[in-house]
């Protein structure tokens, strides 16, 4: 079974989701292949995150070259436009009884891909894939208190997904300002203190949360507190 994500700039696709283990001490080789699919050279990283893996247990991180096994940071690698990368994470599970987790962080850019690998002593399987970015902010609206229209400020890293709802104190959501697609880039909306269907809300505590959905994940939500004034 293969496993493909696409980001913006560079897709993964693994060989396998899983390795059955049958022979202990032995390397298991997991493969993939990393693609610029973007039309400009692209550089990625790749790091290594290794947690509470048993002490005789062993892991090697393979980014175009192989690097030591206590090295978690791979060198900054060019793949040019449309061109590909070898990926291979090497594993030795000993007899020692015992479970870790590896995360493997690809960065390009804004963009990073997070690959969770699960270590048994009967398997290793692919079990997680999210893609993430630093550059989402939901700003503090302006102005706040106010009465009745607030603007309202956003940024988004990666072409994706947004949903920017209003919530009542109770939680009730009363308007959606924002549902569509948007490339990345820095956005502004406003609220002008009225419901889905123009009725004018009282005055008090109002929230609003923004959404971000990439392949079908919701790979961020923010929330922030704002005050209706009448």
């Amino acid at each position: 079974m293969y496993l493909t994500v696409n980001a913006q700039s560079f897709s993964f696709t693994s060989e396998q989701t899983q390795i059955i283990i049958d022979k202990q001490d032995t390397i298991y080789v997991l493969k993939a292949t990393v693609k610029n699919l973007s039309d400009q050279d692209i550089n990625v990283q790749g790091f290594r995150r290794v947690q509470q893996i048993p002490f005789s247990w062993s892991t090697r991180l393979c980014f175009g070259n192989c690097y030591d096994e206590s090295t978690d940071n791979t060198d900054i690698t060019p793949i040019f436009a449309h061109d590909s990368l070898e990926f291979e994470l090497d594993v030795i599970v000993s007899a020692e009884t015992g479970s870790a987790v590896i995360d493997i962080d690809m960065k390009s850019g804004l963009e990073t891909y997070t690959l969770t690998f699960n270590l048994t002593t009967s398997a290793i399987s692919v079990d997680t894939e999210i893609i993430i970015s630093d550059e989402f902010q939901l700003y503090d609206n302006y102005p706040n208190p106010f009465n009745p229209t607030t603007n309202i400020f956003y940024k988004i890293g990666i072409n994706a997904f947004v949903k920017l709802n209003i919530y009542n104190i109770q939680g009730k959501k009363i308007h959606t300002l924002v549902n569509k697609k948007v490339n990345k880039g820095n956005y502004q909306t406003f609220w002008n203190g009225k419901n889905i269907i123009g009725i004018a809300q009282s005055a008090g505590v109002y929230y609003y949360q923004l959404q971000i959905i990439a392949n079908n994940q919701t790979i961020e939500t923010i929330t922030k507190k704002m005050v209706l004034m009448k």
